[in-house]
């Protein structure tokens, strides 16, 4: 260690002696120390005083030769020096001021209490940094509350509507884990709708199903994720166009996103509606891959009461419907070309999916049916029996 000259100015000694008593901890600035400090496991001492068992040490202050000077210079001045910073300082040089106290990393110390300067809304951003009424501390800094319809509950805006930990109002939990509407619910089934028509060409009965299984869930306004994939302009257009005109027949809102395949388990987590648009120019070991990639999610998407949407048709695989059988969600064997112009009839009238569609209609050009279902819910099927729309209820 430098060793230093003892001055002989009064003034000096004073500062110095002062200088020695502060505390020999700081708080730590992120997870560092400043300058002149040294990090002994969680709190900042100064440099060459942290102890083997890593806690901070207090300053010698007998005038030794650790105390950094040398005493040997008017030695007797120094003792009245001290005792004139007592006087001075309100601190007694002769007295060892034992360990000082430091805050662990990430919290400061403000006024003798350790705090989170990022969350603390007494000591937002700085120590006495008090925000105002109503307000949150948010990263260091203060906001206002939560913007309509979200609420703050504790340091956080939450969606009342649908949050389980806090439905309908701050701390109200829902044993299921389903909250609705802001109101807790029972256990309800998730949906699997498998429909065999791609949308390059509907009529007033496709554009129905397609919109009615959109808008089975109750949430408005409406959250859906499309994934488009290989499909063709026409059939992206037509599947919106049919979505956009249910909606406004029966005055709901409702939002679309447009996913990438490796986006699809993250943007579930917030989606009430999953669209899975013909895949006319895919492979059928990629949408196999697709099935087992997403089944995990999909499952857990249907236990919080979400709906599949799955459209097919003619194209240049064995059919997009693989998504749903290697996912486990639907048994589905193989696919059947439905020629344009083939008389279908809706055999269950009074499942969701078929509210308002025509009791029987024609298939427009890229329709299909499917092979080896074994779920009785048809909803539509050719005059022959073969399903061309199937429901399934997925009971958590």
């Amino acid at each position: 260690m430098t060793r230093l000259t003892y001055p002989t100015s009064k003034t000096l000694v004073l500062t110095f002696l002062v200088a020695l008593m502060l505390p020999a901890c700081g708080r730590v600035v992120g997870a560092e120390c400043r300058e002149g400090l040294e990090l002994c496991g969680t709190i900042c001492c100064l440099e060459g005083y942290c102890s083997a068992e890593q806690v901070c040490t207090a300053l010698p202050l007998d005038g030794g030769a650790d105390a950094g000077f040398d005493a040997s210079d008017d030695a007797s001045d120094a003792g009245s020096d001290a005792g004139d910073a007592n006087v001075d300082g309100g601190f007694d040089a002769g007295v060892d001021a034992g360990p000082p106290t430091g805050c662990e990393i990430g919290t400061s110390n403000c006024g003798g209490v350790c705090v989170s300067l990022d969350f603390d809304e007494e000591n937002c951003g700085t120590c006495g940094n008090a925000c105002d009424a109503g307000e949150l501390c948010v990263g260091g800094s203060c906001t206002g509350l939560c913007d309509a319809p979200l609420l703050t509950c504790g340091s956080a805006c939450i969606d009342p509507r649908t949050d389980p930990n806090n439905c309908g109002a701050c701390g109200t939990v829902c044993e299921t884990e389903i909250c609705r509407r802001g109101m807790c619910r029972g256990p309800q089934p998730g949906h699997v709708v498998l429909i065999g028509h791609d949308y390059s060409a509907s009529d007033l009965a496709e554009t129905r199903l397609l919109g009615s299984a959109a808008f089975i869930p109750l949430e408005d306004p409406l959250r859906v994720i499309v994934y488009e994939g290989e499909t063709t302009p026409t059939a992206i257009a037509g599947a919106d166009a049919a979505i956009a005109s249910v909606a406004a027949s029966i005055g709901r809102d409702y939002t679309r996103e447009t996913v990438t395949a490796p986006l699809v388990p993250v943007r579930l987590l917030s989606a009430d509606v999953f669209v899975v648009l013909p895949q006319q120019g895919e492979t059928d070991a990629a949408l196999q891959s697709l099935g087992r990639e997403w089944q995990r999610s999909l499952n857990s998407f249907l236990g919080r009461t979400g709906v599949v949407i799955v459209l097919d048709a003619a194209g240049s695989n064995e059919g997009t419907w693989q998504i749903l059988s290697t996912s486990g969600l639907l048994r589905v064997t193989g696919r059947m070309d439905v020629a344009a112009g083939t008389e279908l009839e809706v055999i269950e009238p009074t499942d969701a999916v078929a509210r308002d569609v025509p009791l029987d209609y024609e298939a427009q050009m890229s329709s299909a049916s499917f092979l080896g279902t074994t779920v009785s819910n048809h909803v539509v099927e050719t005059t022959d029996g073969a399903p061309v729309v199937i429901h399934r209820f997925v009971i958590p």
